[in-house]
């Protein structure tokens, strides 16, 4: 029999510093983008970024490809699809506009994955989700301008802002696919359908050969593939051992680590910028929160323990049953 696992601080937050740098790597990868930008068109980059973690995680985790279930293929294409574009789009934002600007639009995906829900699922999100949708909504309007006399959003953040639709999507159909399949099978085939989808677009649109032999690109997208396999494995990992809200919480630290990447190599944030930012980060963090009923169910059942314990006997045993 194999004894239960004992909550040492190690193996507590383990899992969570995984999680974590799983979110800074994403963060700090808008900036390396903005960079690959220079010698790549948007589509290519992200065939050769994707193709190469694919790559790799099919020779470190040996996905077998003749034993690939129908559910793991379309699971695949659609996340893949999805993932292309909010990839994409985030590229063409970054050739116009600074990292750490993207970053933070991009990142609205956290806050539209409960929305979608609501609309294509009927699963009605809690008020701390309402409260966090509108804090980030008030953040973007404000790094946006549209406080400003000129209240239009710039083709760049238009980009931005779509790839968060596109991400928001691509996470609501990964959870509905990630359902009853091997979970490591269908993270390969939504890499290996993300790089040929940008690759097919990137020859449809006639875009120019990357310049694959030029060094800096070549390293720019080792190392990303890299990257994008550890990010993947931690990301699995962490999750299975972290609860969910938890791990929200933890992935909202992303746009802080892209902008302070934007901030280290150079780029100034304004005060708009700023305020905005930590407003999204707030909408975040109030949104992951757990909601009222949660604690509710808290107070009731310490209440009932209390007169249980130390009460006259009115709330006892059955009691229990009555919890919501």
């Amino acid at each position: 029999m194999v004894p239960p696992c004992t909550n040492s601080s190690a193996s507590s937050y383990l899992p969570q510093l995984a999680l974590l740098s799983a979110a800074a790597l994403w963060g700090v990868s808008f900036l390396v983008t903005k960079m690959g930008m220079e010698f790549s068109g948007p589509f290519a980059f992200v065939a050769l970024r994707f193709g190469a973690a694919a790559l790799i995680l099919g020779v470190l985790l040996r996905v077998p490809l003749l034993r690939l279930t129908r559910r793991e293929l379309a699971g695949g294409f659609f996340v893949g699809l999805f993932g292309a574009f909010g990839s994409v789009f985030v590229a063409y934002a970054l050739k116009t506009e600074p990292s750490a600007r993207v970053v933070f639009l991009a990142a609205l995906y956290v806050p539209l994955v409960p929305v979608l829900h609501w609309v294509l699922f009927k699963r009605k999100p809690g008020r701390n989700i309402w409260a966090g949708v509108v804090l980030a909504i008030c953040g973007v309007g404000l790094m946006a301008g549209i406080a400003s006399a000129s209240a239009d959003l710039s083709t760049g953040d238009g980009f931005a802002l779509a790839s968060a639709g596109f991400v928001a999507m691509q996470i609501i159909v990964l959870g509905e696919f990630s359902k009853g399949v091997n979970t490591k099978s269908l993270a390969w085939t939504t890499l290996a359908f993300t790089a040929l989808v940008a690759a097919i677009f990137s020859i449809m649109i006639g875009e120019p050969a990357p310049q694959i032999s030029n060094p800096t690109l070549f390293w720019i997208i080792i190392g990303f593939g890299v990257s994008t396999a550890y990010i993947q494995l931690a990301m699995g990992w962490g999750q299975a051992r972290v609860d969910a809200s938890k791990a929200s919480l933890i992935y909202a630290t992303e746009p802080v680590f892209g902008g302070l990447a934007g901030w280290l190599a150079g780029e100034v944030l304004g005060v708009a910028d700023i305020i905005g930012g930590l407003l999204i980060v707030t909408g975040f963090i109030v949104g992951a929160m757990p909601s009222n009923s949660h604690y509710r169910r808290r107070f009731i059942v310490i209440r009932h323990w209390l007169s249980a314990r130390f009460g006259a006997g009115r709330y006892t045993g059955e009691q229990f049953n009555e919890l919501p």
